[in-house]
């Protein structure tokens, strides 16, 4: 959702998909192993602010379910996904650092092949905004 000029940010929402929601797309097989499984995300919602021309704060609230099941309680999977809150963060932050710098990556190489999102909207639009701020 864009909401750039009325407050400042890019809203981003999103869920996990199955294979049945999308036939056409190829998806990694499940695992097979007892102690293992694919965890969901049944919701992901993330605002970023623009702040600048090269600098955005980030806001993310995400509700997954892990499918440990029976074998770890609750309390101690609910410990753990605040505790990971911080270490997720940090990895955006990392690779946010890497992709500024244009070292060879998927998300580099993403972003160059799209340039009409990123460069013709995203960055006119992330840069007309700081203008006239």
């Amino acid at each position: 959702c864009d909401c750039t000029w009325e407050h400042g940010c890019i809203i981003m929402s999103g869920r996990s998909v199955t294979a049945s929601e999308f036939p056409d797309l190829v998806f990694p097989p499940e695992p097979k192993s007892a102690l293992t499984g694919r965890m969901i995300v049944k919701a992901f919602r993330a605002r970023i602010d623009i702040l600048s021309p090269t600098s955005a704060g980030v806001k993310i609230i995400g509700c997954v379910d892990p499918q440990l099941g029976p074998l770890v309680p609750q309390w101690l999977i609910n410990f753990a996904c605040k505790r990971m809150a911080g270490v997720v963060l940090h990895f955006l932050q990392r690779q946010a650092a890497r992709v500024a710098s244009g070292a060879p990556s998927p998300h580099v190489s993403a972003i160059q092949g799209d340039s009409e999102f990123y460069h013709d909207w995203m960055l006119e639009k992330v840069d007309t905004y700081c203008t006239k701020q």
